[in-house]
């Protein structure tokens, strides 16, 4: 079935409704594309990939990090979280630039959103409202094969999945994405 973004009203499942959470436009759209760089983003590549979530195992941002190493984009990560060590040794290997953002706040994170050429998201979660904001923001995702996000992102047509990742799937995924 269809469901509005906005309102959260989802498809109906049998006799159940299913209620996706809504995404609070009025806050982030618009702010940073019209105008100057967000200062915390000024000083970004001009094309980047983007993983945002916080630093646990289970988000998998080892995967946006792949993701740029197989296009030969810089990687900006943004976040916090118990794995930012292990990130930042990723960071230090990969054969792009990666950076962190640490702990940015929500007007940052949606101007990261905005500026990124890709966001990825390869956690498997019930919904995913991160990829969303990241496609109303006017921003391609890149999302896992499994999970609630992969349902946003074919509804919208706002980017692509992959099905592995290796560094072959994650490149022709991204090329379908934008």
């Amino acid at each position: 079935g269809v469901f509005n973004l906005v309102s959260g009203v989802g498809p109906v499942v049998g006799e159940a409704i299913a209620a996706h959470p809504g995404v609070d436009m009025v806050s982030f759209t618009g702010s940073t594309r019209a105008g100057k760089r967000v200062s915390a983003v000024a000083a970004l590549p001009s094309e980047f990939v983007l993983g945002a979530s916080r630093f646990v195992d289970y988000k998998r941002l080892d995967i946006a990090v792949r993701t740029g190493e197989a296009l030969g984009l810089p990687v900006v990560l943004a976040g916090a979280g118990p794995q930012r060590a292990v990130l930042a040794a990723l960071a230090a290997d990969a054969s792009v630039p990666v950076q962190i953002v640490d702990n940015p706040s929500d007007a940052v994170l949606f101007a990261l959103m905005q500026e990124a050429a890709l966001f990825v998201f390869p956690p498997v979660e019930d919904f995913g409202i991160m990829p969303v904001e990241a496609m109303a923001l006017g921003t391609p995702v890149l999302v896992g094969a499994r999970g609630g996000a992969r349902e946003s992102v074919e509804a919208l047509g706002g980017g692509a999945v992959f099905e592995s990742t290796d560094a072959a799937e994650l490149a022709r995924a991204s090329d379908a994405a934008r």
